[in-house]
C-alpha cells in the first residue's frame, strides 16, 4: 500500500511538471498564440521569446548563409 500510494505522489507531481511547462505564450517573431516549447534568447539587450516553427525558419537562414 504505501509503496502504490508513493507512485500515486510521483505520477502526480510529473503530470503537474508537464502541464506547467506546456503553456501557451505569444512568439515574439510571428506573433502567433503558441503551445509546447518556447525558446528564449537574449537578442541586441531585450529577452525574446519564439516558437518551434520559427526556430527551424532561423536554422534554415543561418545554413544559407553559413
Amino acid at each position: 500500500m504505501k509503496k502504490f500510494l508513493c507512485l500515486l505522489v510521483l505520477v502526480a507531481m510529473v503530470a503537474s511538471m508537464l502541464v506547467a511547462c506546456v503553456g501557451s505564450f505569444t512568439c515574439d517573431l510571428c506573433g502567433k498564440e503558441k503551445t509546447g516549447v518556447k525558446y528564449t534568447e537574449e537578442l541586441f539587450g531585450e529577452k525574446i521569446e519564439y516558437c518551434s516553427d520559427c526556430k527551424e525558419g532561423l536554422e534554415e537562414l543561418g545554413d544559407l548563409f553559413g
